[in-house]
This record gives structure tokens, C-alpha cells and sequence, in this order.
């Protein structure tokens, strides 16, 4: 059996502007799968198992200018970073489209608690008084590498869980030591606390992730440990408009070239 490969986590230092994060995070390899870790917040958990289980994918349109849906442009967000839009085999539920303000914070080794140039707040806001039905903020913590010298040492245990799980049991004492660049873990969890100490409604879905590239330059998504749904979880937006459903219903007819459509 050949031996499993030892992560070395060695980043490289690369510079991605949002939009194309945007584009490159919302979809899973090449099969338009939706990155269900980005959004379970907000296409799962407002709806549960019995409703979710009647999807069959989702319509995401991306960097659409509000005044092509019919919005007021002077007033922000600009454009709408992402739209989500479940549908199943029978039905489009315009009724539970999620519009997601997307925000990049890019931490250094010298200034490890660095913040977004700016948090999102005026654009979520303003995503709640166009009356969208959820609506969701991600910052996306995209941090400097590392020195060697500056990483943690961690065990690490060989063989896997879950379908990656080796037929050989885990055994602790075949763990081995290998340095780890844990910056985008503590970006995420700084980014987190910031977001929920601004007091955005709870029906707000707040997501940070970290991410990393890797020298082949894939992309390397990490999420919290610590912060549970309760500071994640958005559920539907009291002062959804009806108008707006009707909006996003008559832009997404057509203009249906503009949204990818995303298995589940």
C-alpha cells in the first residue's frame, strides 16, 4: 500500500482581487457543484433537511449591478456579489433567494489582525432594505504565508476518516509532528468576532473562511473551529418585499445566461 503523503503546508504568496475569488470559491472543481461550505448558512439551514432535500441545484448570479433588477443605483451595494436561487425538479423559489455582500481581508505576518479595508456593513444594510430575502455577508481572510519558523507544530495522524479512511485503524502512536500555518484559522476567528461585535441582525448569515494557495495554485478553504450556527445561521429577513421577489423573478427570466446553474 503506498504510503500517504505528509502535508507540508507551504503556501505561496499570490494576490487575488475579489471579484475573482467570487467567481473562482462559488463552485466546487469543474462539475458547477455549489460550494455548500460558503453558503450552508443560508441555502440550508433557514429551510431545514425536508425542504433542502427538495432541491435539486441552485442558480447563482454573480456581480449583477442593481440597476439592471430594477434597484435604485445610488444606493448601495453597487452591484450584488452573489444571488443564490434554489430550485427543484417542479419550481424556482424565487421566495428564497439569498444575496450575499462578499468582503476580502488579507492579513500579514506583521499585522495578523489586519481588517478589511472595509466590513460590509453599509451593504448589507442596504441589502436589507431592498428587501432580499436572506441575506448574507462572508469575509474571505486570505492571509501572507508563513515563515517556517513561524508555524505550529502539530500532530498529525495518518490514514484518514471518512472515504478517505484507510482500512488500517488509526493509531495515535504513528503520529507525526509536521509544522502547520495556522494564520488563516486565527484571521477567520478574529474576522468572526468583529462581525458579531458590530450587532448585525441574527437573521444576517455571517460566514468567514480562511484560504490558502498552494504551489500547484488550488485552493486550500479553511473554516471555524469555534464560532457554531448560532453566529452563522441567517433565517429569513423581516422586511422581505414582495416587489423584490418579483424583481429577481423577471431578471432571472430574462437574463438566464447570466447565472450558472450549480448541482447541489
Amino acid at each position: 500500500m503506498e504510503a500517504e503523503k505528509i502535508p507540508e503546508f507551504n503556501y505561496i504568496k499570490t494576490y487575488i482581487d475579489e471579484r475573482e475569488l467570487i467567481d473562482s470559491l462559488i463552485v466546487e472543481g469543474h462539475e458547477d457543484k455549489i460550494n455548500y461550505n460558503l453558503f450552508s448558512n443560508l441555502i440550508y439551514q433557514p429551510v431545514g433537511d425536508h425542504e433542502y432535500n427538495k432541491y435539486k441545484g441552485f442558480f447563482i448570479g454573480k456581480h449583477l449591478l442593481r440597476e439592471s433588477l430594477g434597484f435604485d443605483k445610488t444606493t448601495k451595494p453597487g452591484d450584488f456579489d452573489i444571488i443564490i436561487i434554489p430550485f427543484s425538479g417542479e419550481k424556482v423559489f424565487f421566495e428564497r433567494s439569498c444575496a450575499i455582500e462578499v468582503k476580502v481581508v488579507r492579513p500579514t505576518r506583521r499585522n495578523p489582525k489586519r481588517n478589511a479595508n472595509s466590513i460590509g456593513e453599509e451593504q448589507v444594510y442596504g441589502l436589507i432594505n431592498d428587501g432580499f430575502p436572506l441575506v448574507g455577508l462572508i469575509h474571505i481572510c486570505m492571509p501572507e504565508p508563513l515563515n517556517e519558523n513561524e508555524k505550529i507544530k502539530q500532530r498529525y495522524i495518518t490514514g484518514g476518516v471518512g472515504e478517505n479512511a484507510s482500512k488500517v485503524p488509526l493509531d495515535e502512536r504513528e503520529a507525526v509532528d509536521v509544522l502547520f500555518d495556522h494564520l488563516a484559522i486565527v484571521s477567520l476567528d478574529n474576522q468572526m468576532r468583529r462581525l458579531v461585535s458590530r450587532g448585525f441582525p441574527k437573521y444576517v448569515g455571517l460566514k468567514t473562511v480562511g484560504l490558502n494557495i498552494e504551489k500547484d495554485y488550488s485552493k486550500m478553504l479553511t473554516f471555524s473551529f469555534y464560532f457554531n450556527t448560532q453566529y452563522e445561521a441567517g433565517y429569513f429577513n423581516p422586511r422581505t418585499s414582495a416587489q423584490t421577489i418579483s424583481k429577481i423573478r423577471t431578471y432571472w427570466e430574462a437574463n438566464k445566461e447570466r447565472f450558472i446553474k450549480a448541482k447541489k
